[in-house]
């Protein structure tokens, strides 16, 4: 399970794509409403949960990477989000895995917080500098 996010017009190669699993993603959004929300809306942070094209222009972009470096620069150790605080689509799909297990009686290990490290932030900081706007898909 994961979120692929595509660059619109991408500057350099590493702002042509940027994957992240289902239990990042949801903290990456999470470092971004909470140092972003200034200047995008509320509606943005809950369209960029799901992966149903929806995404932010080029100089919105720009602004969100030097927000996410700040960030990085005086947070360490990734983000953390406890799932309580995840966004609904990620408690549902998390419900959805577990009962998934629960019925078939297998487990995938499925982790108890959505979690980026440092690195994975650093990296969509990265993209969203050289993509020139986005989608999530």
């Amino acid at each position: 399970m994961g979120m692929d996010v595509v660059g619109n017009s991408p500057s350099k190669p590493e702002g042509e794509y940027f994957r992240s699993s289902i239990w990042a993603w949801h903290s990456i959004v999470s470092v971004l409403e909470h140092t972003c929300s200034d200047f995008m809306p509320q509606s943005f942070f809950e369209d960029i949960s799901v992966n149903c094209g929806f995404g932010a222009d080029g100089a919105s972009s720009k602004k969100m990477s030097v927000r996410v470096i700040q960030y990085l620069e005086h947070n360490v150790n990734g983000k953390s989000l406890p799932s309580d605080e995840a966004a609904p689509v990620a408690k549902a799909m998390k419900e959805l895995v577990k009962n998934i297990e629960q019925t078939s009686g297998s487990s995938s290990d499925l982790p108890s917080d959505f979690y980026a490290t440092d690195g994975k932030l650093s990296e969509f900081a990265g993209f969203l500098q050289n993509c020139g706007g986005f989608s999530v898909h």
